[in-house]
C-alpha cells in the first residue's frame, strides 16, 4: 500500500494501480489455492458431509450442531459480492474468508475476478491518493516537477 501510494505520486496513477491489483489479485489467489489445499488436512472432520449424515468426529458433531451447513450455503450464494467488497478496503478479515472460500471448493475464476476487481479498485483510490496527496506537495516543494 505504501509502495503504491508512493509510486502513484511519481508516476502514472493508473498504470501504477492496475499493476499493483494485479499483483494483489495474484498474491490472494495464492492463499485461495492454499485454503483449497488446506481441505485435505480436515477430511475427517466430516465438514463437507451432508447435514443429514452421522458424523464421526467431535468437530464435524459441533459443526452441524451451530449450522456450518445452512452458513456454507449463505457464504456460497454470496461469496463473489464478499470477496469484492471487502477486498476494496483493508481489513484483518479478507485472509481467512479467501482461506474459507478456497476450502469451500468455491470457483476459482468467479473469486479471482471479484477479488482482482476490488484489489484494482484499491490500488486505483491509493494511487491517486498518491498523485494528488503527495504529488501535490512534492511539486509545491519542487522536489519533483510533472508537466
Amino acid at each position: 500500500m505504501i509502495l503504491t501510494f508512493t509510486l502513484g505520486s511519481l508516476l502514472n496513477p493508473v498504470l501504477v494501480g492496475l499493476v499493483s491489483g494485479l499483483g494483489n489479485g495474484i498474491g490472494n489467489a495464492l492463499i485461495f489455492l492454499t485454503g483449497r489445499g488446506g481441505l485435505l488436512f480436515f477430511q475427517n472432520s466430516d465438514v463437507s458431509a451432508p447435514a443429514s449424515e452421522t458424523s464421526s468426529s467431535r468437530i464435524g458433531r459441533f459443526l452441524r450442531k451451530i449450522g456450518m451447513p445452512r452458513m456454507s450455503d449463505f457464504a456460497k450464494r454470496r461469496a463473489v459480492l464478499a470477496v469484492f467488497l471487502l477486498s476494496i478496503y483493508p481489513n484483518p478479515v479478507l485472509t481467512p474468508m479467501i482461506l474459507g472460500i478456497g476450502a469451500m471448493r468455491f470457483r476459482f475464476t468467479e473469486f479471482f475476478l471479484a477479488c482482482w476487481a476490488g484489489k484494482t479498485a484499491q490500488s486505483l483510490i491509493l494511487a491517486y491518493l498518491g498523485y494528488f496527496g503527495l504529488g501535490s506537495l512534492l511539486r509545491f516543494l519542487g522536489i519533483f516537477n510533472v508537466p
